[in-house]
């Protein structure tokens, strides 16, 4: 299994990662499974934590599979499910992501504006003395 997947989710912390991968070269989204790979698989390395300006209490990281070989007993489902899955997975997640970008609205509103009357009020006092 070669290839790389970027910020993946709580990977620095995990036991094992679930990974779709391509199992078939025709068929498109049809060849597409699923497969549990274990940390210790060789070949498999999760490298260091992103730094990001948020989330930061969520860990993503890299993953790197340079000739991981990874059992037919690690597949999750049919040799086809794989699609399916991670769109259901997403339609779940979505609503959580979504309540995410309203509620940092809401907390970032406050300081916005707290933010924007400070700054006036600095300019105010810079330019009185000046004067």
């Amino acid at each position: 299994m070669p290839g790389t997947k970027i910020f993946c989710t709580n990977a620095a912390v995990a036991d094992f990662v679930i990974v779709a991968a391509k199992t078939a070269h025709e068929g498109g989204h049809r060849g597409l499974g699923l497969f549990v790979v274990e940390r210790g698989t060789p070949g498999f390395v999760v490298c260091k934590s992103e730094s990001k300006l948020g989330a930061c209490g969520v860990p993503s990281s890299e993953l790197r599979f340079d000739g991981a070989f990874v059992p037919e007993a690690n597949r999750l489902g049919s040799e086809h499910d794989g699609f399916k899955a991670v769109m259901e997975a997403f339609n779940r997640s979505r609503p959580i992501i979504g309540a995410r970008g309203v509620g940092g609205r809401w907390i970032s509103r406050p300081t916005t504006r707290n933010s924007a009357s400070r700054s006036a009020s600095r300019s105010r006092r810079s330019r009185a003395s000046a004067g």
